[in-house]
């Protein structure tokens, strides 16, 4: 896809093509921007990490969903517009691939923290967000 996102490039975020992003790329999405890939939240101007998504692209509902970041990721600190986030984030993502269904009892990830960290945490549906959701009354967003 042609249209733009943030994506964190040579220690700022750059707008780059969707189709350009790589699996493990750090994006920062806008209020009203739709999701042109399935990320794991990790950051969110909404308190607690949280924000609210539209789903009418893929279930036809028109009622936000709360989607909330991975616990311990959404309270790093930094710039209150995030544009400095990546500089402070240290971890790896584990996760299924993606398939038809992408619901609870068919995706599966991980996240670890790093420098030297060996514990995973189990992430689950409210911390991914799938393609075709768009970004709803929320500033800002990042994930991976």
């Amino acid at each position: 896809n042609s249209q733009k996102v943030l994506a964190w490039r040579n220690n700022q975020f750059e707008p780059i093509r969707w189709m350009d992003i790589l699996a493990g790329d750090v994006v920062k999405i806008v209020n009203n921007q739709s999701f042109l890939a399935d990320i794991v939240l990790l950051q969110s101007s909404g308190s607690q990490g949280t924000c609210s998504i539209e789903t009418s692209n893929l279930d036809g509902e028109t009622n936000l969903k709360i989607k909330q970041a991975v616990p311990g990721t959404y309270n790093i600190t930094g710039s209150d517009d995030g544009t400095d986030y990546p500089l402070f984030f240290r971890g790896i993502l584990e996760s299924d691939g993606p398939n038809d269904k992408m619901d609870a009892s068919s995706w599966k990830g991980n996240f670890l923290y790093l420098p030297g960290s060996h514990t995973r945490i189990p992430l689950n549906m409210t911390q991914l967000i799938l393609r075709g959701c768009r970004l709803r009354n929320t500033k800002w967003v990042i994930g991976m």
